[in-house]
């Protein structure tokens, strides 16, 4: 039985194959990524519910604790004390609550997408056709006008999504 010989240009690109296709699952990642914020980017406004969490979070930096009057009874009237208190934390910093919460929701929205992506990933099998299939959640949440829209909502709307 002969020795099958390999050329050593063969070897190389087959070495060079996988980094490749790595390559090319990336860019798709990233410019579904892109469309997303794009998408999102379509619908910016801020809604007026929103603002409730911010008079919370302005009354904790001034000082007047979690409440709606300052000087007031402190009762509880916002359902997202992570969102209040991501909001108060950005405001300390300076920055306006709309800024920040607009912010943070293209953040949870893109790591929402690229969890959805990686989880895709896992249950997939390691193969050029699971691969595809991979993207397929990033392409219908990217898509989507409902995800897109409640990006720059204001509210808690992606970040939710990404810590379920």
């Amino acid at each position: 039985m002969a020795a099958v010989v390999r050329s050593p240009a063969v070897e190389a690109a087959e070495t060079l194959l996988p980094v490749s296709r790595r390559r090319l699952a990336r860019l798709a990642l990233a410019l579904l990524l892109a469309l997303y914020v794009a998408h999102a980017l379509r619908f910016d406004f801020v809604i007026d519910d929103a603002y409730i969490s911010f008079r919370y979070a302005r009354n904790l930096v001034e000082g007047s604790g979690l409440t709606w009057n300052p000087g007031g009874e402190r009762v509880e009237g916002f359902s997202n004390p992570l969102w209040v208190l991501a909001n108060a934390l950005g405001m300390a910093f300076g920055f306006a609550p709309e800024t920040t919460s607009r912010a943070l929701g293209f953040a949870a929205g893109v790591a929402a997408l690229v969890v959805a992506w990686r989880l895709a990933r896992a249950l997939l099998p390691d193969s050029p056709a699971g691969r595809g299939l991979a993207l397929v959640p990033l392409v219908l949440l990217a898509s989507s006008r409902s995800v897109a829209a409640w990006t720059t909502g204001g509210l808690e709307t992606r970040l939710h999504t990404l810590l379920v």
